[in-house]
């Protein structure tokens, strides 16, 4: 079998020139794989809306500025009635709840 010489340089060029792009993919490979790997997390959005909520619930004042004002000029005129079943129903009631979410 006879090869011609441009026939065989064609066949050299091409696969010098396959070789080539090989060796940049190579090289490009090696470099990304060199760089710094950056951490990432992501926050579900449930996560997010939890965090709102908690810090709505921080914004809110402990006590209660109006029902206190309000008692306070209740007890002044003796009108400030206590209801004792209600007072112990809040109790029990806080305290199965605490229960609940230990």
């Amino acid at each position: 079998m006879k090869v011609e010489n441009s026939k065989l340089a064609s066949i050299l060029t091409e696969h010098l020139r396959k070789a080539d792009l090989n060796s940049k993919k190579i090289e490009s490979e090696i470099q990304r794989s060199q760089q710094p790997v950056q951490d990432s997390v992501q926050i579900s959005a449930r996560k997010e809306f939890v965090s709102r909520l908690v810090e709505k619930v921080k914004e809110v004042a402990d006590i209660r500025e109006e029902k206190v004002r309000d008692v306070k000029l209740a007890m002044e005129k003796g009108e400030y009635r206590i209801d004792a079943q209600a007072v112990a129903r809040n109790i029990l009631r806080e305290n199965l709840l605490d229960e609940i979410v230990e």
